[in-house]
């Protein structure tokens, strides 16, 4: 379930900021740095691969 208004995404009963395609806002920057320090590596290692995923999806549209 997505709150694209505030930006947050509920997974496990959890709150966290979704990786947004639009530069980020001052309070997103905030939250990320809070978030990201204080996630587990595998945590960490969820989110840069949800954030390649991304990258590499935007590339692939691009080269069409």
């Amino acid at each position: 379930m997505c709150d694209h208004i505030h930006g947050y995404s509920q997974e496990e009963g959890r709150s966290y900021p979704i990786i947004p395609l639009c530069p980020l806002t001052l309070k997103m920057q905030k939250d990320y740095k809070e978030l990201l320090s204080h996630c587990s590596q595998d945590e960490l290692a969820l989110y840069a691969g949800q954030f390649m995923s991304i990258e590499k999806s935007i590339v692939e549209q691009l080269q069409e």
